[in-house]
């Protein structure tokens, strides 16, 4: 169904203001659909996911090492002492 005359006129004068208040929302709205391989979205930033990424590596790492040589003391002190003992 096309539009009429007054729906078309008053169109033309919507994007006409948008234009002068907001030209960069508009020149965004008349890129879209000119090119498929164009993202329409502003690209993110991987740093915030690289930055909790590592900050989980580091944890885990520091928590394996935490474990491992916090239960070495009571092992050895253990094993000591069933020498002596024997």
């Amino acid at each position: 169904m096309p539009l009429s005359r007054y729906d078309h006129d008053r169109l033309r004068e919507i994007e006409a203001r948008l234009t002068a208040e907001e030209p960069a929302l508009a020149e965004r709205l008349a890129r879209i659909g000119t090119d498929p391989w164009e993202p329409e979205t502003e690209p993110v930033s991987r740093w915030p996911l690289v930055l909790v990424c590592t900050a989980i590596a580091l944890a885990s790492v520091l928590l394996v090492l935490a474990t491992s040589l916090g239960a070495r003391p009571a092992d050895h002190a253990r094993t000591a002492g069933a020498e002596e003992v024997s």
